[in-house]
Protein backbone atom coordinates (compact mmCIF):
# COMPACT_ATOMS: atom_id res chain seq x y z
CA UNK A 1 0.00 0.00 0.00
CA UNK A 2 0.58 3.33 -0.16
CA UNK A 3 1.59 5.82 3.03
CA UNK A 4 -1.80 7.78 1.46
CA UNK A 5 -3.50 4.36 1.19
CA UNK A 6 -1.84 3.25 5.06
CA UNK A 7 -2.83 7.40 6.39
CA UNK A 8 -6.57 6.57 4.77
CA UNK A 9 -7.38 3.25 6.48
CA UNK A 10 -5.55 4.21 9.71
CA UNK A 11 -7.70 7.44 9.74
CA UNK A 12 -11.05 5.36 8.79
CA UNK A 13 -10.30 2.52 11.27
CA UNK A 14 -10.05 5.05 14.52
CA UNK A 15 -12.94 6.99 13.10
CA UNK A 16 -14.39 4.05 13.09
CA UNK A 17 -13.82 3.05 17.20
CA UNK A 18 -12.59 6.42 18.20
CA UNK A 19 -12.61 8.13 20.05
CA UNK A 20 -9.27 6.33 21.41
CA UNK A 21 -5.69 7.55 23.30
CA UNK A 22 -3.41 5.72 21.23
CA UNK A 23 -3.22 2.69 19.06
CA UNK A 24 -0.50 -0.67 19.31
CA UNK A 25 0.36 -3.24 16.57
CA UNK A 26 -0.21 -6.14 18.92
CA UNK A 27 -0.13 -8.76 15.74
CA UNK A 28 1.46 -5.82 13.23
CA UNK A 29 5.27 -7.03 12.98
CA UNK A 30 4.60 -6.46 9.07
CA UNK A 31 4.17 -3.36 9.12
CA UNK A 32 6.38 -2.40 12.17
CA UNK A 33 9.60 -3.97 10.19
CA UNK A 34 8.42 -1.13 7.33
CA UNK A 35 9.86 2.04 7.63
CA UNK A 36 7.92 3.74 5.26
CA UNK A 37 4.28 2.29 6.73
CA UNK A 38 5.42 3.24 10.07
CA UNK A 39 5.98 7.13 9.01
CA UNK A 40 2.44 7.02 7.34
CA UNK A 41 1.09 5.56 10.51
CA UNK A 42 2.89 8.33 12.81
CA UNK A 43 1.66 10.82 10.48
CA UNK A 44 -2.24 9.43 11.47
CA UNK A 45 -0.47 9.73 15.41
CA UNK A 46 0.72 13.06 15.32
CA UNK A 47 -2.27 14.24 13.31
CA UNK A 48 -4.94 12.70 16.13
CA UNK A 49 -2.35 13.51 19.09
CA UNK A 50 -2.26 9.72 20.37
CA UNK A 51 0.13 7.71 21.58
CA UNK A 52 1.73 4.62 19.93
CA UNK A 53 2.93 1.02 21.66
CA UNK A 54 5.37 -0.94 20.28
CA UNK A 55 4.49 -4.51 21.22
CA UNK A 56 7.92 -5.50 19.69
CA UNK A 57 6.44 -8.38 18.10
CA UNK A 58 9.56 -8.95 15.79
CA UNK A 59 13.15 -7.80 16.41
CA UNK A 60 12.87 -5.82 13.47
CA UNK A 61 10.54 -3.64 14.44
CA UNK A 62 11.48 0.37 12.85
CA UNK A 63 9.18 2.03 14.86
CA UNK A 64 11.87 3.30 17.46
CA UNK A 65 14.01 4.88 14.98
CA UNK A 66 11.14 6.08 12.65
CA UNK A 67 9.52 7.96 15.92
CA UNK A 68 12.88 9.05 16.59
CA UNK A 69 13.67 10.62 13.16
CA UNK A 70 10.49 11.85 13.34
CA UNK A 71 10.58 13.42 17.25
CA UNK A 72 7.67 11.61 18.51
CA UNK A 73 7.93 9.64 21.53
CA UNK A 74 6.47 5.98 21.54
CA UNK A 75 5.85 3.41 24.31
CA UNK A 76 7.46 -0.04 23.84
CA UNK A 77 6.86 -3.75 25.68
CA UNK A 78 9.71 -4.40 27.92
CA UNK A 79 7.81 -7.71 28.79
CA UNK A 80 5.11 -10.26 27.61
CA UNK A 81 3.44 -11.72 30.34
CA UNK A 82 1.97 -14.91 29.64
CA UNK A 83 3.65 -16.28 26.87
CA UNK A 84 3.49 -19.50 29.09
CA UNK A 85 0.26 -19.32 30.75
CA UNK A 86 1.65 -21.29 33.78
CA UNK A 87 1.35 -19.33 37.03
CA UNK A 88 5.39 -19.59 37.88
CA UNK A 89 6.39 -18.05 34.73
CA UNK A 90 3.69 -15.13 35.02
CA UNK A 91 5.35 -14.14 38.50
CA UNK A 92 8.85 -14.85 36.67
CA UNK A 93 8.12 -12.08 33.74
CA UNK A 94 6.16 -9.56 36.34
CA UNK A 95 9.47 -9.58 38.40
CA UNK A 96 11.20 -9.31 35.28
CA UNK A 97 9.12 -6.09 34.37
CA UNK A 98 9.46 -4.84 38.10
CA UNK A 99 13.62 -4.89 37.58
CA UNK A 100 13.23 -2.93 33.98
CA UNK A 101 10.85 -0.44 36.18
CA UNK A 102 13.03 0.11 38.85
CA UNK A 103 15.89 0.93 35.99
CA UNK A 104 13.43 3.66 34.06
CA UNK A 105 10.71 4.21 36.12
CA UNK A 106 7.65 1.96 34.74
CA UNK A 107 7.60 -0.87 32.20
CA UNK A 108 4.90 -1.57 30.26
CA UNK A 109 3.90 -5.46 30.64
CA UNK A 110 1.58 -6.35 28.11
CA UNK A 111 -0.68 -9.88 28.86
CA UNK A 112 -3.79 -11.56 26.83
CA UNK A 113 -7.53 -10.92 27.96
CA UNK A 114 -8.28 -13.98 27.83
CA UNK A 115 -5.59 -15.61 30.21
CA UNK A 116 -7.56 -16.62 33.51
CA UNK A 117 -4.14 -17.34 35.05
CA UNK A 118 -2.58 -14.12 34.18
CA UNK A 119 -6.12 -12.06 35.56
CA UNK A 120 -5.49 -14.35 39.45
CA UNK A 121 -2.20 -14.28 39.54
CA UNK A 122 -1.98 -10.23 38.74
CA UNK A 123 -4.76 -10.48 41.93
CA UNK A 124 -2.92 -12.29 43.79
CA UNK A 125 0.66 -10.32 43.35
CA UNK A 126 -0.82 -6.97 43.61
CA UNK A 127 -0.92 -5.90 47.69
CA UNK A 128 2.72 -7.28 47.89
CA UNK A 129 3.44 -5.13 44.80
CA UNK A 130 1.67 -1.68 46.60
CA UNK A 131 4.08 -2.52 49.77
CA UNK A 132 6.98 -2.58 47.59
CA UNK A 133 6.01 0.73 45.79
CA UNK A 134 4.58 -0.31 42.73
CA UNK A 135 1.31 0.26 41.00
CA UNK A 136 -0.80 -0.96 38.31
CA UNK A 137 -1.55 1.30 35.52
CA UNK A 138 -3.00 1.36 32.21
CA UNK A 139 -0.58 2.76 29.36
CA UNK A 140 -3.00 5.54 28.46
CA UNK A 141 -2.72 6.85 31.99
CA UNK A 142 0.99 6.79 31.84
CA UNK A 143 1.12 8.65 28.08
CA UNK A 144 -1.09 11.05 29.51
CA UNK A 145 1.01 11.66 32.27
CA UNK A 146 4.24 11.79 30.83
CA UNK A 147 2.63 14.61 28.10
CA UNK A 148 2.11 16.96 31.41
CA UNK A 149 5.77 16.35 32.58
Amino acid sequence: MTGDEIRAIVRKNLDEVGPVSGLNNHEGSLITSDPAAMGAVFDVIRERGIYFLDSRTTAGTAAPSVARDRNIKIWERAVFLDNIQERESIIEAVNNGLKVAERKGAAVMIGHIWSSDLAQTLSDMYPDLVSQGFSLSTIAHLASHDEED
